[in-house]
């Protein structure tokens, strides 16, 4: 029972960007859908934890500085909302509460207990079924209801309306993201699995073209910076690359694959027949560079950090004081929301999943290892362009299994011990 977990941490990251688009494709979609699913998901990682009881054990404490955290910005998350009624447009207490408390405090939780160094491979596979099927289902709804027609594929982006105006069933920062999360994963496979044949290395570009594909129906900026920083990462990683991945080799491979990439998405650039419209988000956030023009979201940034320095200590709110607004950015909104008190423990605990990250790039897990060190950058990426703390549930989640991926054998035996010795 134990290793369901996997499956069930697995939905909450990415089984809302499966079932939505499907039921969009079968015209059953409604706002209370992402309720019953997010429920559904709930109940199955509470129900296995249950099942699972003997069986839990603490991951050594490596997790203990995100979880302080978590508490911390918990607290602030029930005063701010059930005390000083601030929330978000569109949102209610029960959503706001619930995905914190519900989809991202205890799945940490539940990964701290129930992990074991054997599920990597598990959770590899897992992870790539659901990113396959949720960037097919993705690509579907964009050919069926995108604009399409009169080679216009890439010119705007696509994106599911709500019937509460101004919001989205599904939205493009969710389709972009798809895409980059997934070409993360194949570059990883492409670049360190050695004897791949020649059906597989095939399926795994038709798979990246559908996930480079779901990067321009978005055409969000963040998923870009995220693949492009993972893949850097990647290929300047520090330190020896272990011989258990590939060898120096993988290395050769991930700058022949980054390219080649390079290369394709030039020739779209040159050959398509109409603009690009995240091309052109580029080059506008650039123009307005050179010419000092400021977008929304950077205002947004300076609010919240000014709303950081008028209590520095134990922030202010959850919220930027700029119209009740997220800030986007993880790191501004725990400084914003927990003071430099709470946001020490989240730097510790993203120090431990860098570290993690670093260890999993030069082979500590193998290719499986490789490929969710990747995926977890991409996330993070994300986190800090357009991320939030208490609704980004798939970046906690990555966070927490890189942190226990990455800690050798050795040193979690090391505090086992410790701790028993405690104990008697």
């Amino acid at each position: 029972m134990r290793e369901y977990y996997i499956w069930a941490i697995g939905f909450i990251s990415f089984g809302y960007i499966i079932v939505m688009p499907l039921s969009l494709l079968l015209g059953i979609a409604s706002s209370s859908l992402n309720f019953y699913i997010r429920a559904a998901e709930l109940g199955l990682v509470l129900l296995i934890l249950f099942f699972s009881v003997l069986q839990l054990r603490s991951n050594r404490g490596i997790l203990l500085p995100l979880i302080i955290f978590f508490m911390i910005y918990g607290f602030r998350l029930i005063n701010d909302v059930l005390f000083n009624d601030i929330l978000m447009i569109y949102q209610s207490p029960i959503y706001v509460l619930g995905y914190f408390f519900g989809l991202t405090l205890i799945p940490v939780i539940a990964i701290s207990l129930l992990y074991r160094h054997e599920d990597v491979p598990m959770i590899f596979r897992d992870f790539l079924i659901l990113l396959v099927a949720a960037n097919i289902m993705l690509m579907l709804y964009a050919l069926i209801f995108g604009n399409i027609e009169g080679g216009n594929a890439f010119s705007g982006r696509v994106q599911a309306a709500s019937e509460l105006e101004g919001a989205a069933l599904l939205g493009p920062i969710w389709i972009g993201l798809a895409g980059a999360m997934l070409a993360s994963m194949l570059f990883g496979i492409l670049a360190t699995r050695r004897g791949t044949g020649k059906l597989c290395k095939i399926v795994a570009m038709l798979l990246m073209a559908i996930a480079g594909s779901n990067i321009l129906f978005g055409a969000s900026r963040g998923p870009v910076v995220g693949l492009a920083l993972s893949i850097l990462l990647f290929l300047f990683c520090p330190g020896r690359i272990m011989a258990d991945v590939a060898g120096g080799g993988s290395r050769w491979r991930g700058w022949a694959i980054t390219f080649g990439i390079i290369a394709l998405s030039s020739l779209i650039v040159l050959f398509s027949e109409s603009s690009i419209f995240l091309v052109d988000r580029f080059a506008k956030m650039y123009e307005e560079g050179l010419t000092s023009g400021v977008e929304a979201r950077y205002i947004i940034y300076k609010t919240a950090w000014q709303d950081f320095l008028s209590s520095p200590l134990i922030g202010t709110s959850y919220v930027v004081s700029f119209e009740n607004s997220s800030p986007h950015n993880i790191v501004l909104e725990s400084l914003m929301a927990t003071g430099i008190l709470g946001s020490s423990f989240l730097f510790i605990a993203l120090w431990r999943a860098l570290r993690g990250i670093i260890r999993l790039l030069r082979g500590l897990r193998g290719t499986e290892g490789t490929c969710l060190a990747l995926l977890a950058v991409v996330q993070l990426a994300m986190g800090l362009t357009s991320g939030s703390i208490s609704q980004s549930p798939g970046l906690w989640i990555s966070v927490a299994l890189v942190t226990v991926m990455g800690t050798p054998e050795s040193s979690l035996c090391h505090q086992a011990h410790n701790r028993k010795r405690r104990m008697i």
